[in-house]
């Protein structure tokens, strides 16, 4: 096959998408796997560490929950930018510190930074994508973002494992955001004036917008849509924007999008809580049930990315192909299988398969979860809402997940994976059951 028929490359948009993913993916994981080892340095037990990133998740839920529902006013572009600008300052504010309570106001406002940009590129990888081969275009979107992260939590805990340099670390994130930051500005066009919300508004036909080169023109255009609407929102702000929430409602009850939204906000929230759990818990489990060293367990969390990474696209081409409703079933299955195990198992060698197993259910899942999610960008009226309410779900597992392993380790170490099994069980058994309302067209 041709490498320039590939979509990656055929389409521009999602190449640049994927470049800044891939840009921001390395700088920002290469903080993963140090956090919990910086808290620790500055005096956190591991109680203390789970509810630190518990709030975290929080804060990142509740921005992604907010921002949701006005990216679409202020704009996907400039709202990455400027969430991408206040995240480069965060790791360099981490080498000022040596506080364990400042910290931990910083790593909280982190999260919040992060929900803050979620809305904007979930919006991005929307409008960049093939409506043909949506599996496959979200498949490479994540495979760039967690092989970047995979390499970069290698390098990180390298860094700090064998130099004991924390502050390297975080000037290198700092940078590795800004020359993200600088990629976006060049390359990440603003949403087209012709989108299908303001398309349907607008009394320009778009196939002319389409044709017109002359960037005055369409600047005059931008500018007299602008005006038209600042007035609108001027007179009416209030009214419009009950309207707006109301007629988002109103097209998910008429759709009957209510079951799908919440099973797959609950799915996500799954994803999110045992990755939580398994980000601030295991480095403690490993060393204290297993007997491992703090290099596995930084090790595994990397393998967990790199087969995100390698298997994503290979997940969206396969829910494409099978549909998401039967690659959601058969990821539950492999997950269900793999933290049975695991909750049993205390050999290294049979524990590192068993989680690789789980790993590649969680992936597949993802995708599955992603295909699906992204059915939704073809309507800019609910668009916003939906993915900022199932990012906003996956930010509240990754919040409580933290919080609930730690309190549960701190009863009896060996309850994690066995609750976490439960965990999985439970949601899978809530798929069963809404599975029909939710995947009841040809799409899926």
């Amino acid at each position: 096959m041709n490498l320039k028929n590939n979509i990656l490359f055929s389409k521009k948009e999602l190449l640049y998408f994927c470049i800044q993913r891939f840009a921001f993916g390395f700088s920002y994981s290469l903080m993963i796997p140090i956090i919990p080892l910086y808290f620790n340095s500055l005096g956190l037990s591991s109680l203390i560490i789970g509810g630190v990133m518990s709030s975290y998740g929080l804060s990142k839920a509740l921005m992604q929950l907010v921002f949701g529902a006005i990216t679409n006013k202020i704009g996907d572009k400039l709202l990455l930018i400027i969430a991408f600008i206040l995240m480069a300052i965060i790791p360099f504010l981490y080498t000022l510190n040596s506080s364990s309570l400042i910290a931990s106001i910083i790593y909280i406002a982190q999260g919040a930074i992060l929900g803050m940009s979620a809305p904007a590129v979930f919006s991005l990888l929307a409008r960049s994508l093939d409506e043909e081969k949506r599996g496959q275009c979200t498949g490479y979107a994540s495979a760039v973002f967690t092989l970047s992260g995979a390499i970069a939590s290698i390098i990180g805990g390298f860094i700090v494992t064998k130099l004991n340099n924390y502050n390297l670390v975080f000037y290198m994130s700092s940078i590795g955001i800004i020359l993200t930051v600088v990629f976006i500005i060049m390359k990440i066009k603003k949403a087209d004036v012709n989108s299908k919300d303001t398309a349907k508004s607008s009394r320009l036909d778009n196939k002319n917008i389409d044709k017109c080169n002359d960037e005055n023109v369409k600047d005059n255009i931008t500018a007299f849509e602008n005006k038209r609407d600042n007035r609108s929102n001027i007179e009416n702000k209030k009214g419009n924007f009950k309207s707006k929430i109301g007629n988002i409602f109103k097209t998910i009850k008429e759709k009957k999008l209510l079951a799908k939204i919440v099973l797959l906000g609950i799915i996500a929230l799954l994803g999110d809580f045992i990755y939580g759990c398994i980000v601030s818990i295991f480095p403690f489990y490993g060393q204290e049930v297993l007997g491992s060293s703090a290099f596995y367990t930084s090790v595994i969390i990397s393998v967990y990315l790199f087969i995100f990474g390698i298997f994503a696209p290979i997940g969206g081409f396969t829910s494409d192909k099978i549909g998401v409703k039967k690659q959601l079933f058969i990821s539950f299955i492999f997950m269900i299988i793999a933290l049975g195990a695991l909750s049993i198992v205390r050999k290294i060698s049979i524990f590192t398969v068993a989680i690789i197993i789980y790993f590649l259910g969680a992936t597949f899942l993802n995708s599955g979860l992603q295909n699906s999610l992204l059915k939704f960008g073809e309507d800019k009226k609910s668009e916003g809402i939906v993915f900022g309410f199932v990012g906003a779900c996956e930010s509240l597992g990754y919040a409580v997940g933290p919080l609930i392993s730690a309190y549960v380790y701190n009863l009896n170490k060996v309850w994690l994976f066995p609750g976490l099994f439960i965990f999985t069980v439970l949601v899978f058994v809530i798929f069963i059951f809404l599975r029909k309302k939710s995947f009841n067209t040809a799409d899926f």
